[in-house]
């Protein structure tokens, strides 16, 4: 009975559920480039700020190592100039 109705229902309502089907379909399909696109735009820029984090710390460990370096020579009643200590 049920198999009746809805091979009824399908006749008269047929062509309107395929183009609602089709118009969610492109719907979905520009919600989802949209959120791939916007997938895309936050990885560069999470990979832009590891890259300058990297930089940053790169430079850090570079003043820690001279500071090091420095503190080492006075410690040691030795004149640090020019990255060396005399």
């Amino acid at each position: 009975m049920m198999a009746l109705l809805l091979i009824a229902f399908m006749k008269k309502h047929g062509p309107a559920l395929v183009f609602v089907g089709l118009l969610l379909l492109i719907g979905g399909s520009i919600y989802l480039k949209g959120w791939s696109d916007r997938g895309v735009r936050e990885i560069s820029a999470s990979q832009t700020r590891t890259i300058d984090r990297t930089d940053n710390r790169g430079k850090t460990n570079e003043k820690v190592r001279k500071f090091d370096s420095r503190a080492l020579c006075n410690a040691l009643d030795g004149v640090y100039s020019n990255n060396e200590c005399k």
